[in-house]
C-alpha cells in the first residue's frame, strides 16, 4: 500500500493509509503526492485521491527544464509528459512520448537538456521535440565490454554518470565513456555499486548487492559515512533498494519485512522499528484455514487493523507478525491479548501466536518489539471480535421470539379467518337474495319495456300503414286526376288541330293546355308528397341526396314512385312525360347511381 507522510513542526512523521497497490516510489510536487500503480497516475492532496491518468507509470516524475509546468514521467512502455491544470493545483495527462517503447525505470537531464532513460536493455540519450509529443534517440550505451554491462543513469554533481558492472563511468562531449576514479574508494575490489539514490537533500545513498553501505554528503570528497546500517543488511531485494527522506534528520528505508525509520539527531540509537501484523489466518473445525480481510491504517507509525469480518466461535485465529529489522534473530517479541490475557507474554523470539476456543466478545491483539539497542519498537494493534455459539447469538433469540410472536399471530389470524369465513357466507347468502330480488324487478322492467316498445311499435306501424294508405290513395288521386287531365289535353290538342283559321279558338285552346299543364306539374302536389313519402321511409329523400347530391329533383321523384312499386304506366301521368319518357328516365337514373346492367332497379331503391 502507499502511506502519505506529512512532517508537523516537531519532526515527527504521521502516516495515513490510501491506496492499496504495487508502488514503487512517491513523488511530492508542489505540496501534492504523486505515484503510480498498475491502475495509472493518481495524485494525493487534502485527504482526496484522484486518478489523473490511466496510464501505468509514475516511479518518477521530474519537471522538464526547458518547458515549464511540464513534468515528465516513466510509463510501462515509454514515457509521458504530465502537465499542469489552468489552477496549477495539480498534474494532468498531456500526451504519450512517441519513439520509446520499453519499460523506463530512470529519467536524468543533462546541461544541454538532452534525456537520459534507463531501461532492462540498457541507457539511451534522447532528445524531445518543441511539442513535447516526440522522442529520437542520439546515442545509446549498454555494454562497456564483453564482460561488464552498463545498469543505471544517475545525475551526480550536476553532471550525467553511468552505474556498471565495474565503476562509475562519465559521458565526454564526443559521447566516449570515461571511468571516474574518485568513486572506486567508496567499494572495496571487485564489489561495484549496484545502485546509488540521490535523495532531495543531495545525499548520495550508496548499495552494493542489495547491502547499503552508507550515504555520502560532501561529493567532492565523496567521504562515505557508516553509521547504524548493520540493521538494513540484506534487507532490500536487488533492484528495489529505496531511501525515502522526509526531513533533512528523518528517513525511513522501505524492507521486505516492514520499514526502518532513522532520525540523525538520536545519533546510533535513532533506529526505529514499526511492528507488523503480517497475516492472519483462521482455522476453523474441520482444519480448514482461511486468511480473513482486514482494513489497516497507520496513526503515528502504529499500524491499526481492523477485520472486515466477525470470527465464528470455535475457531482457532493465529497472528504472523515481524518488526523491520533485517538481523530477526537480534529481535524479542512480547504480546497482549486485551480483554483475554492478564500480563504481557515474556519476552521471546517468536513471531507466531496462536488462540482457540476464545469466548465471544471483542479483544485487541498488541505486539511489541525489543532490540538489541535495547529500543522498543513501535507497537502494531488488530482489533478483532469473536460470536458467541449460534444457539446464544441475538440472531436465534430473536428468532426464538420471533417464533412465538409468529405462532400467536397465526392462532390469532386463524380465529380471525375462520370468523370471516362465516361472516362472508352470510354476506354471500345476502348478497345472492338481494341479486336475485334485483333481477327479478330488471326483469320485471324489462317486460314492462319490451310491452310498451311493442305497444308502441304497432301503434307506429298502425300510423305508417294508415300514412302509407293516405299517400297510396293521394297518389292514386293525383295519378287520376293527371290521367283525366292528360286526356283532356289530347282531346284540347286534337281540337288545336281541327280549329282551322279561327284564331280566338286557338287561342283558348292554348290557355287551357297551359293551365293543365301547370296543374299536372304542380310543385304543391309534390311537396305534400314528398313529406309523406319521408315521413313514411325514414327520410328516403334525404338519404337519397346526402349520398348523390347529383340527381335533379325529377330523378328523386321518379325514384320515388319506383320505390312505391308503380309502374311506368302510372309514373308517367305523374312526371306529366310519355311512357317512353319513363323509360328514358329510368335509364339516365341507373347511370348516376352507377349500376350495372346486371342491377335492378328496383330492388336497389327499396334496399337503399
Amino acid at each position: 500500500g502507499v502511506y502519505s507522510l506529512v512532517i508537523t513542526q516537531n519532526g515527527i512523521p504521521e502516516y495515513t493509509l490510501i491506496h492499496k497497490g504495487e508502488v514503487l516510489n512517491l513523488n511530492v510536487i508542489a505540496g501534492t503526492m504523486y505515484f503510480g500503480d498498475k491502475k495509472g497516475i493518481y495524485a494525493f492532496n487534502n485527504n482526496k485521491l484522484t486518478l489523473i491518468s490511466k496510464i501505468a507509470g509514475g516511479k518518477q516524475i521530474k519537471e522538464i527544464p526547458f518547458a515549464k509546468n511540464y513534468y515528465l514521467t516513466n510509463a510501462k512502455k515509454g514515457l509521458l509528459v504530465l502537465k499542469f491544470d489552468e489552477l496549477h493545483s495539480i498534474l494532468q495527462e498531456f500526451a504519450i512520448v512517441s519513439g520509446v517503447e520499453e519499460e523506463v525505470e530512470n529519467i536524468e537531464f543533462d546541461q544541454e537538456n538532452n534525456i537520459y532513460i534507463e531501461s532492462k536493455k540498457g541507457i539511451y540519450k534522447l532528445k524531445l521535440n518543441k511539442k513535447l509529443t516526440n522522442a529520437y534517440i542520439l546515442d545509446s550505451f549498454k555494454l562497456i565490454n564483453e564482460h561488464y554491462r552498463i545498469r543505471k543513469v544517475r545525475k551526480i554533481n550536476n553532471a550525467v554518470k553511468l552505474i556498471a558492472d565495474n565503476g562509475i563511468y562519465e559521458i565526454s562531449d564526443d559521447g566516449k565513456l570515461t571511468r571516474d576514479p574518485i568513486f572506486d574508494k567508496l567499494y572495496n575490489r571487485g564489489n561495484y555499486p549496484g545502485n546509488i539514490i540521490v535523495d532531495q537533500f543531495n545525499r548520495l545513498w550508496i548499495f552494493s548487492n542489495g547491502i547499503l553501505k552508507g550515504y555520502v554528503t560532501d561529493r567532492k570528497k565523496l567521504k562515505l559515512v557508516h553509521r547504524w546500517f548493520q540493521y538494513a543488511d540484506n534487507a532490500y531485494p536487488k533492484g528495489f533498494e529505496n531511501v525515502s527522506a522526509f526531513s533533512k534528520n528523518f528517513i525511513v528505508l522501505g524492507q521486505e519485512a516492514g520499514f526502518l525509520g532513522y532520525n540523525f539527531k538520536f545519533g546510533n540509537k535513532g533506529v526505529h522499528s514499526a511492528n507488523r501484523i503480517n497475516d492472519i489466518v483462521i482455522t476453523n473445525n474441520n482444519g480448514n484455514r482461511q486468511n480473513i480481510k482486514k482494513r489497516e491504517t497507520i496513526v503515528d507509525l502504529s499500524q491499526n487493523i481492523s477485520l472486515d469480518s466477525k470470527i465464528p466461535y470455535g475457531n482457532s485465529i493465529k497472528f504472523y507478525f515481524s518488526a523491520g529489522y533485517s538481523k530477526q534473530n537480534l529481535v524479542k517479541y512480547s504480546t497482549f491479548l486485551i480483554g483475554f490475557d492478564e500480563n504481557w507474554h515474556e519476552w521471546n523470539r517468536e513471531t507466531i501466536r496462536e488462540f482457540t476456543n476464545l469466548p465471544s466478545g471483542k479483544y485487541k491483539f498488541v505486539v511489541r518489539s525489543f532490540n538489541k539497542s535495547e529500543e522498543e519498537g513501535i507497537p502494531a494493534i488488530c482489533e478483532f471480535e469473536i460470536l458467541p455459539p449460534w444457539y446464544l447469538t441475538t440472531k436465534v433469540k430473536i428468532i426464538v421470539v420471533l417464533l412465538l410472536i409468529v405462532k400467536i399471530i397465526l392462532v390469532e389470524r386463524i380465529m380471525r379467518l375462520r370468523m370471516k369465513k362465516v361472516r362472508l357466507k352470510l354476506e354471500k347468502e345476502q348478497e345472492e337474495k338481494l341479486y336475485r330480488e334485483r333481477q327479478k324487478q330488471k326483469q320485471e322492467k324489462l317486460i314492462q319495456q319490451k310491452y310498451s316498445i311493442n305497444q308502441r311499435n304497432q301503434q307506429l306501424r298502425a300510423e305508417n300503414i294508415n300514412k302509407s294508405k293516405e299517400l297510396a290513395n293521394t297518389t292514386m288521386d293525383i295519378i287520376k286526376k293527371n290521367q283525366f287531365l292528360t286526356e283532356l289535353k289530347a282531346d284540347l290538342e286534337k281540337m288545336k288541330e281541327n280549329s282551322g283559321e279561327n284564331k280566338n279558338l286557338l287561342k283558348s285552346i292554348k290557355l287551357v293546355i297551359g293551365k293543365i299543364n301547370s296543374d299536372i306539374n304542380k310543385e304543391e302536389n309534390w311537396k305534400v308528397f314528398e313529406d309523406y313519402f319521408d315521413t313514411i321511409h325514414e327520410k328516403y329523400l334525404n338519404r337519397m341526396k346526402e349520398k348523390y347530391p347529383h340527381l335533379t329533383a325529377k330523378d328523386l321523384r321518379l325514384g320515388a314512385y319506383l320505390r312505391m312499386n308503380l309502374s311506368t304506366k302510372e309514373i308517367a301521368p305523374l312526371l306529366n312525360i310519355s311512357i317512353r319518357g319513363v323509360e328514358i328516365s329510368r335509364y339516365r337514373l341507373r347511370k348516376k347511381l352507377g349500376l350495372s346492367r346486371n342491377d335492378n332497379l328496383n330492388e336497389f331503391l327499396l334496399k337503399f
